[in-house]
């Protein structure tokens, strides 16, 4: 009797187990997904933004690395403000 009982709770794990899975592998698609339209809408606006820099400086003034840094900072930021507020 012991051991019937032991194979059912085996077979409800194993069940509940492959149910996880899929839900994990639903939350991973769903992470990727919003990681990629990130990544391309980061892009953009960056891309975006350095032809309005060369645009304003002619001569090939970039702004410093640190400044670029920030401003990409902050950019991350507001972006996944949006996604996780």
């Amino acid at each position: 009797m012991r051991l019937e009982w032991i194979f059912l709770m085996q077979v409800v794990l194993g069940i509940l187990m492959l149910f996880f899975l899929q839900k994990l592998m639903e939350i991973k698609k769903q992470i990727d997904k919003i990681t990629k339209e990130v990544t391309n809408y980061i892009s953009y606006i960056t891309q975006e933004e350095e032809e309005t820099l060369e645009e304003e400086n002619p001569v090939g003034k970039v702004p410093l690395a640190k400044e670029k840094e920030e401003a990409q900072n902050r950019l991350i930021q507001a972006v996944l403000g949006e996604y996780f507020p």
